[in-house]
């Protein structure tokens, strides 16, 4: 015969509630009414608490070639800066007939064009691409920017960053 006093109790009933959080002098904590903040940072997708002073950072979701990625503003300005500065580079242009066929005499294509291009596509979804490519070109020394005319071009002459220029003879 079977005997119910040696039955296993059912999962959890053998474990006692976690007692409360208690504060360093032995009474209960409540975090609300002693200003403890928990805003620290658990995993990759949150960030700390923003200080008092400075703007918040916006955050973009992006996929590029399947990959999901979170990017701020200044790392957005700065992929797709290089992106259209690759374009605009002579290793891709020797092959790139697409864009040399869509490039006018002088070598300028309009923003509109270049914003169909997949990876700006990709860079720039569900975002105001023209202004993105607008903010990201204006500091680029490869590719130069026509805000009047919504169009842009290899620059003429590269400029070397101030940490890379060549000095001149006899200095």
């Amino acid at each position: 015969m079977f005997d119910h006093r040696h039955r296993i109790p059912p999962f959890g009933a053998n474990f006692a509630a976690p007692f409360p959080p208690l504060d360093p002098f032995g009474a209960p904590f409540n975090p609300e009414a002693s200003g403890y903040s928990n805003n620290f940072p658990i995993n990759n997708l949150e960030t700390p608490p923003t200080p008092v002073n400075s703007e918040p950072v916006q955050k973009y979701v992006i996929v590029i070639d399947g990959e999901v990625k979170i990017v701020d503003h200044p790392e957005l300005l700065r992929k797709l800066r290089r992106q259209v500065e690759y374009y605009f580079s002579d290793e891709n242009l020797v092959d790139d007939w697409y864009l040399k066929s869509i490039m006018d005499s002088e070598g300028w294509v309009t923003v509109r064009e270049i914003a169909e291009f997949r990876k700006v596509k990709q860079l720039t979804k569900n975002l105001d691409v023209f202004q993105l490519l607008r903010e990201a070109l204006v500091t680029s020394n490869h590719v130069e920017i026509q805000l009047q005319e919504d169009k842009m071009r290899k620059s003429v002459v590269v400029h070397d960053p101030p940490d890379q220029a060549i000095p001149a003879p006899g200095q």
